[in-house]
């Protein structure tokens, strides 16, 4: 849960060029509560990016004076094609910056036991860089794990943001806790460094990364384009199971599997839950896990519309 004033000031930039934030709330699909708490999850935090961008056309969130086109992200990431471990991945990443002259810049720093990647950003207000760069932060953190395959080892995320309500605490998109410091920056052991690329650069690498990040949440997500018929097999088996009483063998033959075993590891590899553990869900569950589901689903056609 966050404070209505404290994602205000996340989309301030948006905000000043004239964008209503109740209408970002509402396209972001973002619940709100009497108490004028917000609960956000990553997938709306993600939601909410995604409409900045796309009201403002620019990845930078109405933020800075340097507008940054939608897609450059996509082009950072395919650059990454040749690089064969994470150490000369994230040099990659800060060449690409530089060279864009974007109004994001980058720095790598080693030690015996540490790797820093620094995020700055260049924005009209000195208060509002860490916002941004704690964004940014969040995006190289999904990159790194779409390049290794893997979970990034993250370590810490330190922010220079002395006011930042989650300090102190583990950040709840990234899972690990977030400290004060300098600058902003995404903390990996040195053992990171010669991690091997895992992945195959693929037409749309931001979808992927993304869709990498969320696969890690039990919620029905394909993992790639190709599994768009895994996706309509599983909301409908998915809806069956919790509206009426029909057997998992009726409805994998009715989806046509030959074998319902089939169906039912389909179901718990992409969704984290059993067929009997979805037709056990309660009512007020089955609508969170469906509300969420939605602004997955959501997300993932806005990824594939901003970049191409």
């Amino acid at each position: 849960m966050v404070t209505r004033d404290e994602l205000e000031r996340r989309c301030r930039g948006a905000i000043l060029a004239g964008v209503e934030f109740d209408d970002l709330l509402q396209r972001s699909l973002i619940p709100t509560d009497r108490s004028g708490l917000l609960e956000i999850t990553g997938t709306h935090s993600l939601l909410l990016s995604l409409n900045l961008i796309e009201r403002l056309d620019d990845e930078m969130h109405g933020f800075s004076r340097a507008r940054r086109k939608p897609g450059e992200s996509a082009m950072m990431l395919a650059c990454l094609a040749d690089r064969k471990t994470l150490g000369a991945a994230l040099d990659r990443m800060v060449r690409y910056l530089a060279f864009r002259q974007s109004a994001l810049s980058a720095k790598v720093t080693t030690s015996r036991r540490w790797i820093d990647f620094k995020i700055a950003a260049q924005v009209r207000r000195d208060e509002d860089s860490s916002v941004l760069e704690e964004s940014h932060a969040q995006f190289i953190f999904q990159a790194i794990s779409w390049f290794t395959g893997q979970a990034a080892p993250l370590v810490h995320l330190q922010t220079h943001r002395a006011d930042h309500p989650l300090l102190g605490r583990r950040h709840p998109l990234l899972g690990v806790p977030l400290v004060l410091g300098r600058t902003t920056a995404l903390r990996f052991p040195i053992s990171a460094y010669n991690l091997p690329r895992r992945t195959v650069i693929a037409d749309n690498p931001v979808l992927e990364a993304v869709d990498l990040w969320m696969s890690g949440a039990p919620v029905a997500w394909p993992l790639a384009r190709r599994d768009s018929r895994n996706a309509e097999i599983l909301s409908s088996a998915i809806a069956r199971l919790q509206s009426s009483q029909d057997s998992l063998d009726t409805i994998a033959e009715s989806l046509g599997y030959a074998e319902p075993r089939s169906l039912r590891r389909l179901i718990k590899n992409k969704t984290g839950k059993s067929p009997s553990e979805w037709r056990a869900l309660s009512g007020e569950t089955r609508e969170s896990m469906g509300a969420l589901l939605h602004a997955r689903t959501r997300a993932r056609e806005m990824l594939a519309r901003l970049i191409f």
